[in-house]
């Protein structure tokens, strides 16, 4: 059941992305370059795109490690002996696995699209691509941000982690390695690697300098208590749009982003099969319905990012809600920042700058009040800057600063002049955010701060 209309709501970004899922999957068959190509055509933000090993440690693009689904490896007599039968992630599979062929023998497949009968324009392009690797990923998108002077990054979402770690394929440590190759492991990086399964995330905190998603897709996992776990090791949620459309989606926004989790929203199609029945025009599944009633939606929520099948129609919301409805939030924050000001305590020094009392003095080195207004971090182009940097809060509420006594390449992240200062309890509010109660500064953020010497 969609839940009440809610009253928009500031987001923790300046301006909530969009992602092509798979790329452009809604039109053409799903991690293709066509399908990458199409979507920043469309002007996405970010690309969103699944990973598996095969049998000689390559990543490659897709989402089930089983392919028959999505490629014609069924047509393949050369490829005959490596139909097998296993177990992946509980259940029971018979096939083709990714793990099971070299890239070799995968680039000779052709691709596919998973329901040819809800978009037929994308089943007609069958057979006229193969199997991405993330380097063609990587070098598509390094050329489309040279030959346009725009910006895209990458969402990398980690499949059958402990299925391929048990076949001798740790996907998380391949990652990390590629990202490193292509220069791509940095703050200012606009790649963000997630997935379902907890452990190879928490492995990745301690090493990976790129944000961190944790997807979720269960009532239990969108509690507070689970999000305050969440925070230890990630830096925002994926979560499943059916938890956000109910009547509880605003807290569970709210909640994550007391947490300084950003939130992006999955998955988002534009037929009336994947639509909440209120976003539905008719009763054929396989037609499209009101696709950015529902992004407008999640937008009011205060989502961070949306990942669609279809970007053009969510950029298009997007923008629109940007212009309409986004300023005057803003201009609400600011009016409310102005009859606040800031709240400045008695000051001690602490870390080398002046920070707000406080009986957490580690909690207040993050949170230094700085004097002058908050400045949006530069930019430059390509895969390796910063866009919107999601794990950042509200660029007119929080700043970078950079002080004599931090570790070697460490960013702190400092509050601006609305922050009202530490309460004894290292609580504190900021008017930009509504005057939100946040709980101090979560793990998320100290292992941002902190991990990076040595």
């Amino acid at each position: 059941m969609l839940g009440a209309v809610p009253s928009p709501v500031s987001s923790l970004v300046p301006t909530p992305s969009v992602a092509g899922h798979r790329g452009a999957s809604g039109h053409r068959p799903e991690h293709t370059l066509d399908a990458f190509a199409l979507a920043l055509a469309m002007g996405v933000d970010d690309l969103e795109l699944d990973l598996v090993a095969t049998r000689d440690g390559h990543l490659v693009v897709r989402h089930d490690t089983e392919l028959s689904r999505t490629t014609d490896v069924a047509a393949r007599p050369e490829l005959a002996h490596r139909r097998t039968t296993r177990v992946v992630d509980g259940a029971l599979l018979e096939g083709w696995f990714v793990d099971s062929l070299t890239l070799a023998e995968l680039r000779t497949v052709r691709a596919r699209e998973r329901l040819p009968r809800s978009r037929p324009v994308s089943a007609a392009r069958d057979g006229r691509t193969g199997v991405a690797t993330l380097d063609d990923v990587l070098t598509l998108v390094d050329d489309w941000c040279a030959s346009t002077g725009q910006r895209a990054g990458l969402l990398l979402e980690l499949k059958h982690v402990a299925h391929l770690r048990a076949a001798g394929l740790p996907v998380d440590d391949l990652v990390l390695d590629a990202l490193r190759r292509h220069g791509l492991d940095h703050d200012r990086s606009r790649v963000q690697v997630m997935a379902f399964e907890p452990e190879p995330l928490r492995r990745l905190a301690g090493t990976a300098r790129v944000p961190l998603l944790q997807l979720v897709h269960r009532p239990e996992q969108v509690t507070a208590r689970a999000l305050g776990r969440v925070a230890a090791y990630a830096d925002g949620i994926g979560c499943a749009k059916h938890l956000l459309l109910g009547d509880r989606g605003d807290r569970v926004v709210r909640d994550a982003h007391r947490r300084w989790l950003t939130v992006h929203a999955w998955t988002l199609a534009a037929e009336n099969r994947f639509l909440a029945p209120a976003h539905r025009i008719g009763s054929d599944p396989d037609l499209p319905g009101d696709l950015a009633a529902e992004a407008r939606f999640l937008l009011r929520l205060g989502v961070d990012g949306l990942i669609s099948d279809h970007p053009d129609e969510v950029v298009a919301a997007r923008d629109r809600f940007v212009q309409v409805v986004r300023p005057t939030v803003r201009q609400g924050a600011r009016r409310a920042a102005r009859l606040v000001g800031p709240q400045r305590s008695s000051s001690v020094p602490c870390g080398g700058a002046t920070q707000p009392a406080c009986r957490e003095p580690q909690r207040c080195r993050l949170l230094s009040v700085v004097a002058s207004s908050p400045t949006a971090p530069a930019t430059t182009q390509g895969i390796g800057s910063s866009h919107r940097t999601s794990w950042l809060p509200t660029r007119s509420a929080w700043t970078t600063a950079q002080t004599a006594t931090r570790p070697r390449n460490a960013r702190l992240i400092t509050r601006c002049p609305t922050w009202t200062g530490c309460r004894p309890d290292g609580a504190g509010e900021c008017s930009d955010m509504g005057s939100s109660s946040f709980t101090g500064a979560p793990r998320s953020v100290r292992r941002r701060a902190w991990r990076r010497g040595g």
